[in-house]
């Protein structure tokens, strides 16, 4: 069966759970015959060193950006994160 990708723009600093926490649930939950679908975007307006070396041994997390961002950055960091499910397929 044909499986959807799931693309999630994530920001660390977030009321209800940090996107680590979110990260964290998404590992535990998902079952790996979906976890390999699911590609995450780290928005962040941290550029502490810790989070920036977690966002690098997530293998959930496909890019890190900085915030804020205008619509260009945004617009290539969207194809970036398309192609990474083409190249990958």
């Amino acid at each position: 069966t044909e499986q959807s990708s799931i693309l999630v723009l994530l920001d660390l600093n977030m009321p209800q759970c940090t996107g680590w926490q979110f990260i964290d649930a998404v590992q535990g939950d998902w079952s790996s015959d979906h976890i390999d679908n699911i590609k995450i975007c780290v928005l962040s307006s941290s550029v502490h060193p810790t989070d920036l070396q977690k966002a690098e041994e997530s293998f959930l997390v496909k890019l890190y950006s900085e915030k804020p961002t205008d619509t260009t950055a945004m617009a290539s960091i969207i194809d970036r994160l398309v192609h990474s499910f083409d190249v990958e397929s």
